[in-house]
Formats: C-alpha cells, sequence, structure tokens
C-alpha cells in the first residue's frame, strides 16, 4: 500500500518533465512555494503561516543570461479633503510590467530593462549577485538542497528520470519529515543547478525538491499553537515554445550596451 501511494505521489509531482534540446538558446522557469511558520516567540498570537510564491523564467545563451520577472506597477490618485489636503489615496490604475536583467556570467553588474521598452530604453544597472539571489533562491537556502541524507528509503526509475525518498531523522522540529528528490538526465544540458554536487553523484539533474513537514501538535510546538501540515515545492521546467528571435534581439541589446558602458567584471 505505501509503495503504491508513493508511485502515485511520485507522478503527481513529477508533473511535466519530457524535456529536449532547443538549439542555441535554452529556456526554463523556476518555480518555488510553500509555507513557513513564522512571528514573534514573545508573542504567539502573532505567529502565523507565511506563504511564498516566486516564479522566474531564465533564458541561456553562451555566457549570458536572462531573468525575466513579472512586476504589478500601481498607479494612485490622491484624495483630498476640503482643505485641499492629501488624507488617503485610491488605485486608478494596474498593469503588469515584465523586467528583463540581462548579465553576462561571472560579472558583478547586470543591465535591467523592460520587455516593452527594451530596444529604445537605457538600461540600469544592478548588482548581479544579490539581485539573482533575490530573483531565484538565497545562497544559504541552497545549501540545504545538497544535504546529504543518508540512503533514501525509497527510489524510482523511469527512463531518464529518478525520484528519492528519503525519510528524514529529525534533529529539531523544524526540520522536514520527508524530502523528495526528482531527477532528470534529460536536462543535463542546463547550466543552473539547485546542487552540483548531487548532479554530480547521481549523474543526472536535481529539477525539483519537495520538502514535506508534518503537522505539529499544540503540546509539541514551541509556541503552543498546532501547526498544520506543509509542504515547500522548488522545481525548474524546460521552455519549448518561445519566440527565439525576441530573445536573440534582447541578447544583441545587451551585447551593444555592456561595449558602450564599458561593463567590465
Amino acid at each position: 500500500m505505501k509503495k503504491s501511494m508513493f508511485n502515485l505521489l511520485f507522478f503527481l509531482l513529477l508533473g511535466c518533465s519530457s524535456f529536449s534540446n532547443s538549439n542555441d538558446i535554452k529556456v526554463i522557469e523556476m518555480y518555488s512555494k510553500g509555507e513557513f511558520f513564522g512571528g514573534e516567540k514573545k508573542s504567539p498570537s502573532k505567529y502565523s503561516i507565511i506563504k511564498f510564491e516566486k516564479n522566474v523564467r531564465i533564458v541561456f545563451k553562451d555566457n549570458d543570461r536572462l531573468y525575466l520577472v513579472p512586476k504589478i506597477k500601481i498607479y494612485t490618485k490622491d484624495v483630498l479633503n476640503e482643505k485641499g489636503q492629501v488624507i488617503d489615496n485610491i488605485v486608478v490604475k494596474q498593469d503588469t510590467v515584465m523586467l528583463i536583467y540581462a548579465m553576462m556570467s561571472g560579472n558583478k553588474k547586470g543591465l535591467l530593462y523592460t520587455l516593452e521598452n527594451f530596444r529604445n530604453e537605457a538600461p540600469t544597472f544592478f548588482e548581479a549577485e544579490e539581485t539573482v539571489q533575490d530573483l531565484t533562491i538565497s545562497n544559504d537556502d541552497l545549501k540545504t538542497f545538497s544535504y546529504q541524507l543518508g540512503t533514501p528509503s525509497q527510489v524510482i526509475k523511469k527512463n531518464s528520470e529518478m525520484v528519492q525518498k528519503f525519510a528524514i531523522k529529525k534533529t529539531s522540529i523544524a526540520d522536514a519529515d520527508s524530502i523528495y528528490r526528482f531527477y532528470d538526465s534529460k536536462l543535463n544540458d542546463i547550466v543552473f543547478s539547485f546542487s552540483e554536487q548531487l548532479d554530480k553523484e547521481n549523474e543526472s539533474k536535481l529539477f525539483k525538491t519537495v520538502f514535506v513537514y508534518g503537522k505539529i501538535s499544540k503540546e509539541k510546538s514551541m509556541v503552543n499553537l498546532e501547526i498544520p501540515r506543509r509542504e515547500t515545492v522548488y522545481k525548474i521546467k524546460r521552455i519549448y515554445n518561445f519566440d527565439i528571435d525576441l530573445y536573440k534581439e534582447i541578447f544583441e541589446k545587451f551585447s551593444t550596451d555592456i561595449k558602450k558602458l564599458d561593463l567590465k567584471k
């Protein structure tokens, strides 16, 4: 029964995982979603489940990278009282702007554009390493993907794919109860990595990790509150359908601006 349930979970979590190569430009989407329990120890009533979700498209060409991220732009209007003083503001319009963070591997700075105006606009600088961590995953969080968890309790292999399940010997109430690691050797050509160490050990790309946290009773929690079961998922997915001419044009614009601005490592 346990094995059949595990098989079902494998295919549900695996989702779309049949990938193929695409010319000299490769595109993936990185997605992360989950919940964590946070607040102030001195004030348990302020503890709550905090949800997070990130989605960024990453485009690779040689040593260059594009990170495409949607940003909501809100337009407001001041509300005045009888004396002409601002007492409030109201939202009158809301747009979604696609930001393009362009960078060259190894450079300390990158160039920021908007998808709508990149052809004509002057780019602005950003700090590459710090920005990449904000857009994807922090270096501290990235370390958790490479933890040595011992021998997996179950392993399933299917064609180029493999999933490992680990039952965790918890040393802290905050630790995950189980961790699932998903690999696909068809993604080995993708530069992005959650764990270069695990990719090398398994000769396959770690493309998804699921952290499962069991319910914690009120008596066992450190804040005298029941904490529900939670899952945190990190994954990458290869994108097939994209406008290759558009991305080439962005890379060309980036290359031209790098020379104009003398952007150095």
